[in-house]
């Protein structure tokens, strides 16, 4: 894998054609939902959405994943830190040994992953679908 690689991007694609600024526009509306969310719900409908969007972007699905893998490594160990360690809240779920997991803790490490993931691949979306020559005449 080589991650310094220029990103290969459809010029065709619907979505690739738009002017760059509503790209950033969209993804930081999208990222404000996401920051004032609770729950593991709307993460998760907008991330079906950003993922359902992606042919439109003009990236490969194979590319999106290939520069994603991190983000998504990161954003699954920290919502397991937080089930795990954090604030017992609930009815308790699972007991292994001393650690046992709570429902409402469960249900706010999900949260706070699928969280971390839908901001960072509406960032990742929006900035590898924008030729940077285009951002700045617009």
């Amino acid at each position: 894998m080589q991650l310094f690689t220029p990103l290969v991007v459809n010029r065709e694609a619907p979505l690739a054609r738009a002017n760059p600024i509503a790209k950033l526009a969209s993804a930081f509306a999208l990222m404000t939902v996401l920051l004032a969310s609770i729950d593991p719900v709307t993460p998760a409908l907008i991330l079906v959405v950003l993922l359902v969007g992606v042919p439109l972007t003009g990236l490969s699905a194979r590319t999106l994943v290939a520069r994603a893998w991190p983000i998504l490594a990161l954003a699954l160990a920290i919502g397991l830190v937080n089930v795990l360690f954090g604030e017992q809240r609930g009815g308790e779920l699972v007991r292994i040994g001393p650690v046992s997991i709570a429902s409402g803790t469960a249900l706010t490490g999900v949260g706070l992953g699928l969280r971390l993931v839908g901001v960072a691949l509406a960032g990742l979306v929006a900035v590898a679908a924008t030729e940077p020559i285009d951002l700045a005449d617009a």
